[in-house]
C-alpha cells in the first residue's frame, strides 16, 4: 500500500464502512486505525450488509466505486442475483462543472480557443456524470454533442483503483474464499475496464467498430465521429435527433410507434450480439433514442463488446436451441463457453438444462424470454462449480436491458416472434457469405491435403513391415518405481537362495565330518556355519529394516 499518499482516502473508506455498519470488515481490510469506531464482532453485523447499504456504499465513496459496481452489476458469477438487481440502480450522475473549467479542458487539450473550433457552443451543461459532462455545439455547420472529461478524475480513478487493488490483496491473504475466487484479479480486470472509460479515443473506436458491425442499416443510427477535434479528454460526435427513451413524458407525446420500435430495437442487439458478436454492452433507455419513423438511435460507447467467434457461434447455437427447446445442445454450447477445470456431472447437467428450458415458457415481467434463460445458466454453472467469462455476464445484461425497453415500448412484444422471423434466415444468408464459404473451402482443402497425405503414410507402414524394418518404440511412464522394486525382490530371493544354500552345505560338511572316526566338530564346519549365520542375519536385518517383517 501507498500508505503515505493515501491516508486520508482510507480515512474516507473506513468512515463510509462504519457509517454503514460494517465495521467488521475494517479489520479484515486492515483500515481499524483509520477510524475511531469500537469493534464489533462479525456475529453482531452478519445482517448489517444487505443489497441497498453495498449500493450506498459504493455512491458515497464516489466515481470510481459506483463503476466498479456498475461492472459488478454484469457478473451473475460472482455476486447473488439480488445484489446484482441493486448495483444496477447505481447511477452516475454529478453536479456540473462551471463552463470556465470546460472552457480550459477543451482548448488545453485541442489547442485553440473554443471560438475558433466550434462556429457556436452552449455553455449550459447537458447531462453531467462523475467522468464527464456533455455540451451541445455546432462544428462546421453540423450540430454536434462535446464530452468533456472533468480535469483531475483520472487522478482520483487511479488513487482509488491502487487503494482497492491493495485490499484485495489483503483480503486473500486473509480470506481463503478470496483467494477461491482470485478477488485480485477480479479487481485488475475492473480497473482495466475503468481505465478504457477515461479514455475518450477509445470510446470513439468503439463507436466505428459498432457502426462496422451494424453495417448500412437504415434503422439504426449511429453518431459520426469528428475526429479533428477528438481527444483523450474531449470526443466530439454527431447530435442525435429523436427522443431518449428515458424520457417517458416526452416519449408519450411523440408520435413514435412503439411497437415498430421495439421490433427494430431487437432486431439490430440480436444482430449484434448473436450474429456480429460486436455489441452495445449497455442499452438501457438513456442511452437510446426513437425517431418519429422508428429509427433507433445508440449513445455512450464505453461500452461496446466484441466477441471473439467461437464465442458468438456457441451463443448462436444456445439461441436456437432454447428456441426448439433443445436440452441437449443448449448444455453443450453452455459447457463450451464455461472456464474452469472442476468435473462435471453431464447428465444431471442436462437436465438442469432442460427443467430451466421449460421454465422460460412462462417469461419474468420486465425480463424477457432471452434475458430470464440466460441468467437461469449463469446461476447454473456457478452452481455446478464453473463460470463465465466476463464478456458473456455484459452479454447476459445487454439482453436484459434491450427486451426490458422492448417490453415498455410495447407491452406486448415477444421477442422469440423476432427471433423466428430473422435468425434461420440470417443463418442461412451466413453460411452462404463469402467468409463462411473461404473458410470451409479451406477446412476442404485441408482435409484434401490429410487425405493425400494418409495413403502415402500407410504405404510406407506396409513396406517397411514387409522388409523388417519396422521399428516400434514403446515409453512407459510411472513404472520406475514398480521396476525397481522389482528388482530388490528379485535380488532378495537370489541372498535367500545362497542362504538356504550355505545351510544346506554346512549341515552336510557337519555331518560328514561327525561321521569320521575322529569325531569331534571340525574346523570347516564350525567356519561354513559362522558364513551361513551372517548371511541369514544380513537377509533377517534388511526384511525388517524395510518394514515387511510381517
Amino acid at each position: 500500500m501507498r500508505l503515505a499518499s493515501h491516508v486520508h482516502r482510507y480515512a474516507e473508506i473506513g468512515a463510509v464502512l462504519a457509517r454503514y455498519g460494517w465495521q467488521h470488515a475494517l479489520a479484515y481490510l486492515g483500515l481499524e486505525r483509520f477510524t475511531r469506531t469500537k469493534k464489533v464482532s462479525p456475529e453482531q453485523t452478519e445482517e448489517l450488509l444487505p443489497p441497498a447499504a453495498v449500493r450506498g456504499i459504493l455512491t458515497d465513496l464516489g466515481t470510481t466505486y459506483v463503476k466498479v459496481g456498475q461492472i459488478l452489476s454484469t457478473r451473475p458469477d460472482l455476486l447473488p442475483e439480488a445484489y446484482i438487481r441493486e448495483l444496477e440502480k447505481l447511477q452516475d450522475d454529478a453536479p456540473p462543472l462551471p463552463f470556465q473549467v470546460i472552457r480550459e479542458v477543451i482548448e488545453d487539450s485541442i489547442g485553440q480557443p473554443l471560438e475558433d473550433v466550434f462556429d457556436e457552443f452552449d455553455p449550459k451543461c447537458m447531462a453531467a456524470a462523475s467522468i464527464g459532462q456533455v455540451h451541445a455545439a455546432v462544428y462546421q455547420g453540423r450540430r454536434v454533442a462535446v464530452k468533456v472529461r472533468r480535469p483531475g478524475v483520472e487522478h482520483t480513478v487511479e488513487t482509488d483503483l491502487d487503494i482497492i487493488t491493495s485490499l484485495a490483496r489483503r483480503l486473500e491473504q486473509t480470506i481463503p474464499a478470496a483467494r477461491r475466487y482470485r478477488v485480485a484479479q477480479v479487481v485488475q480486470d475492473l480497473g482495466d475496464f475503468v481505465r478504457r472509460e477515461l479514455d475518450y479515443l477509445a470510446e470513439a473506436r468503439n463507436t466505428e467498430s459498432l457502426r462496422a458491425a451494424i453495417g448500412d442499416n437504415p434503422h439504426v443510427k449511429i453518431p459520426s465521429i469528428e475526429w479533428d477535434v477528438t481527444t483523450r479528454r474531449v470526443l466530439v460526435m454527431e447530435m442525435l435527433e429523436g427522443v431518449r427513451l428515458s424520457d417517458r413524458i416526452a416519449l408519450a407525446k411523440s408520435d413514435v410507434d412503439g411497437v415498430l420500435a421495439a421490433r427494430r430495437l431487437a432486431e439490430t442487439m440480436i444482430r449484434q450480439i448473436f450474429l456480429k458478436g460486436t455489441f452495445h454492452g449497455d442499452p438501457h433507455p438513456g442511452n437510446l433514442t426513437v425517431e418519429d419513423r422508428g429509427v433507433i438511435g445508440f449513445m455512450d460507447f464505453g461500452n461496446v463488446t466484441c466477441l471473439d467467434e467461437q464465442s458468438r457461434q456457441l451463443l448462436l447455437r444456445m439461441l436456437l436451441a432454447m428456441q426448439r427447446g433443445d436440452a441437449l445442445t443448449y448444455a453443450d454450447a453452455l459447457l463450451d463457453l464455461t472456464i474452469g477445470s472442476g468435473e462435471v456431472d453431464r447428465r444431471q447437467f442436462i437436465r438442469s438444462v432442460d427443467v430451466m428450458l421449460r421454465a422460460y415458457r412462462q417469461p419474468i415481467p420486465d425480463t424477457g424470454r432471452i434475458g430470464q434463460v440466460m441468467r437461469a445458466a449463469m446461476d447454473l454453472v456457478v452452481r455446478h462449480g464453473l463460470s463465465l467469462s466476463a464478456d458473456m455476464g455484459i452479454v447476459v445484461k445487454a439482453c436484459v436491458q434491450f427486451e426490458g425497453v422492448c417490453r415498455r415500448l410495447d407491452p406486448d412484444f415477444e421477442v422469440l416472434d423476432v427471433v423466428n422471423r430473422m435468425i434461420v434466415p440470417s443463418v442461412i444468408e451466413e453460411a452462404l457469405s463469402k467468409e463462411t464459404l473461404a473458410r470451409a473451402l479451406a477446412s476442404v482443402r485441408e482435409l484434401l491435403d490429410v487425405g493425400l497425405t494418409v495413403p502415402r503414410g500407410i504405404n510406407q507402414i506396409m513396406s517397411d513391415a514387409a522388409h523388417g524394418d519396422l521399428t516400434m518404440r514403446i515409453q512407459h511412464r510411472g513404472l520406475d518405481e514398480h521396476q525397481a522394486q522389482l528388482g530388490k525382490m528379485a535380488n532378495r530371493i537370489a541372498y535367500s537362495l545362497m542362504v538356504g544354500a550355505s545351510i544346506i552345505g554346512s549341515s552336510i560338511l557337519t555331518a560328514a565330518e561327525v561321521n569320521r572316526a575322529d569325531s569331534g566338530l571340525p574346523l570347516m564346519a564350525i567356519v561354513s556355519w559362522a558364513v551361513s549365520a551372517v548371511l541369514a542375519g544380513g537377509l533377517l536385518w534388511g526384511i525388517h529394516a524395510s518394514g515387511r517383517l510381517r
